[in-house]
Formats: structure tokens, C-alpha cells, sequence
């Protein structure tokens, strides 16, 4: 058999976490998840994405691909993502088969079940600062610091105010 799923979508129920966050975001009733059985998105595999993004799809889709990594690439995929989205206000996330074997690992064993969860949230907002934003991951490492900083400061004065 020769015919492949390469694109499905799912209805997106918006009941809370990140599938909230995507609805009210990008306004996706049915969110599109497009399969690229290679490594290395090109300008045109974001320009198909594209095409399906309207009505009810929203303005966010999901590529998965054989890449090693989720991370964009400097100077190409960096840029066609910015790209999609000054131009048609629409993201295109990249995720991978490893990312996807990693999450069904937490689910799996997982203490807590929102692991997944915020591992997609996690991955939005590094879209937003990282990749939108133009914010170096230097940059991104030393806020999460200093969040880290803050709140250590901040127990310990709540200590210190109770004792």
C-alpha cells in the first residue's frame, strides 16, 4: 500500500492546559498535525502547512519530522517561522518522532500526568521568546535563573516572615 497518513487533525475540545492555550491563542478548533518522514523541512513544507490553516484550523500546526532535534535551525527554519508568522500570523511548531517517543515514555511511567502538558507548553513558549522574539537561549537560560533566584528569595522570606 502506497497511500500514507501524512496530515491529521484532531478536534481540539479546549478543556485546559495546553489545548486551552492553543484554542484561545491561535483560535484552533481542529488542530493539524502534519508527518514528514525525512530530516530537514524545507520553505515549501512550511508553505503546505500553510494552506491548511483556515477556518477552524486556526493559526497553529504541528510538523513532526526524522530531525534529531526540535530546535530550529539558525539562518532557515528560524526565519521561515518568523516568517509564517509576521506575514500570516500563523505558527508552525516543529516536533519529532524522538520527541513524541520521550512524552509517551512520561506517560507512561509519569508521577505526575501533566508531564506532556507542560512539555508543550514548554515548547510554545520557546517558540514565543526564542524563535518569535528573537531572544538568544543565553538569554532564555538566564531568566530561567533568575525565576529560580526570585522564588528561592521568595520562600525564604515567607520563612523568615513566619518564624
Amino acid at each position: 500500500m502506497t497511500d500514507v497518513l501524512r496530515t491529521a487533525s484532531s478536534t481540539n475540545l479546549a478543556e485546559g492546559g495546553v489545548w486551552k492555550r492553543i484554542y484561545s491563542d491561535y483560535g484552533s478548533r481542529h488542530v493539524v498535525f502534519e508527518v514528514k518522514n525525512y530530516q530537514g523541512l524545507t520553505a515549501a513544507d512550511y508553505q503546505q502547512v500553510l494552506s491548511y490553516l483556515t477556518g477552524e484550523y486556526g493559526r497553529i500546526a504541528f510538523v513532526v519530522t526524522r530531525d534529531e532535534t526540535v530546535d530550529l535551525y539558525a539562518n532557515r527554519d528560524v526565519e521561515w517561522v518568523r516568517d509564517m508568522f509576521m506575514n500570516h500570523n500563523v505558527l508552525i511548531v516543529k516536533l519529532t518522532g524522538k520527541y513524541f517517543t520521550k512524552l509517551l515514555y512520561k506517560l507512561r511511567y509519569a508521577v505526575r500526568h501533566d508531564d506532556v502538558d507542560d512539555a508543550l507548553h514548554k515548547q510554545l513558549d520557546a517558540y514565543t521568546r526564542l524563535y518569535l522574539a528573537g531572544q538568544t537561549k543565553q538569554d532564555q537560560t538566564r531568566e530561567k535563573h533568575g525565576r529560580r533566584k526570585r522564588r528561592r528569595e521568595e520562600k525564604r522570606a515567607s520563612k523568615a516572615a513566619t518564624t
